[in-house]
């Protein structure tokens, strides 16, 4: 999985308007809890 531009991007908007929480959804099969 790599974090691209619009991660960032979302994660710097959520900071200036100090969001509690920022959920990024994934297209991705399955969920990790570990390294893959």
């Amino acid at each position: 999985m790599r974090f691209g531009d619009n991660d960032r991007l979302a994660a710097l908007v959520a900071h200036l308007v100090r969001a509690e929480l920022l959920v990024l959804l994934s297209d991705v099969d399955g969920l990790y809890d570990g390294n893959p």
